[in-house]
């Protein structure tokens, strides 16, 4: 659901009350290339990347990140002198949003290995939930309201994602034990 969250957040209310009333209507566009293009080179990045650090490590990269974001946009005053910074914060929200997209889908292909297609369309239908969710208060709510909203789903769900970790870890632990060595007795 968070996933939804922040992509909506960065696709409707940064693009709007950032980038469009510092910079103009037409930075919307080069904005969210630089979110594409981070994204996608992070997204092939971290399926490498992740062989060696594990899934845990990336999570929590990823939360800090979006972590540093939200508290810039929560004290950043969008100014067009600061033109970089309109740049960078979708950068960053892009690597952290590729790790969102990677290493959720590699954790549910190993949580619900004997019922992906379910699972992977469950996962769809929460994130699609986050996106109405975040678009459908955002004329309602006042920036730094959202803001505040999307850090406190960030907050539960890197919470539930460490109950989820926990929990696999000891279901894949008492899984993986080999039974004892019964040697036959000849009496």
């Amino acid at each position: 659901m968070y996933s939804g969250f922040e992509q909506g957040f960065l696709a409707g209310d940064y693009t709007k009350s950032y980038v469009t009333c510092a910079l103009g209507i037409n930075f919307v566009g080069y904005v969210m290339i630089c979110f594409s293009a981070t994204n996608s080179l992070c997204s092939m990045l971290f399926g490498k990347i992740s062989q060696f650090t594990g899934r845990k490590v990336l999570f929590a990269l990823a939360a800090l990140i979006h972590l540093a974001c939200i508290i810039i946009l929560l004290f950043w005053k969008p100014r067009p002198e600061y033109l970089a910074v309109f740049f960078v914060i979708p950068a960053l929200w892009g690597v952290s949003d590729a790790v969102w997209q990677t290493q959720t889908n590699a954790l549910y292909g190993v949580l619900f290995e004997k019922h992906k297609e379910a699972a992977f369309a469950n996962y769809r239908l929460w994130e699609s939930l986050g996106f109405v969710i975040a678009f459908g208060y955002s004329t309602f709510l006042q920036v730094y309201i959202k803001l505040y909203i999307v850090l406190a789903v960030l907050v539960v769900a890197i919470f539930l994602y460490g109950i989820v970790e926990y929990l696999e870890s000891k279901t894949s632990s008492t899984t993986n034990k080999e039974p004892p060595d019964f040697k036959e007795t000849h009496m």
